[in-house]
């Protein structure tokens, strides 16, 4: 099995915004689409980021509190792992676990970061 197979099962959405959306933006995003994690892209669409949950609870966290006029390029993890639709999942299995990455999405050029954009269940 490999990721493509994931991506037929799951569909193809990506969920994106641009490295200037405000974290407020972001925050609506997450909860409306019940999601984790949204993909930074620039204006061309390649995949520059990903902010996540996490970035922002770790934010307020260090830092007492959060400007909701912050945006996504001050926030975003940038140092992501990828991997390709044709990659055998036991294959991204190993970074996924090594780096404590719950679950993974798709950029628009095809590659996979890891991230944690799927629905939560409840």
């Amino acid at each position: 099995m490999n990721i493509q197979d994931i991506l037929d099962l799951k569909g193809s959405e990506v969920i994106t915004v641009l490295p200037t959306a405000t974290i407020r933006d972001i925050t609506v995003i997450l909860a409306d689409r019940g999601i984790g994690t949204v993909m930074v892209t620039d204006f061309s669409g390649n995949l520059v980021g990903i902010v996540s949950e996490r970035d922002i609870v770790r934010f307020i966290t260090e830092q007492g509190e959060i400007s909701f006029a912050l945006h996504a390029g001050d926030l975003m993890s940038t140092d992501l792992i990828t991997c390709t639709p044709e990659t055998k999942v036991t294959d991204a299995l190993a970074p996924m676990s090594r780096h404590g990455i719950r679950s993974s999405a798709r950029d628009r050029r095809r590659r996979r970061a890891w991230a944690d954009q799927y629905p939560r269940r409840t």
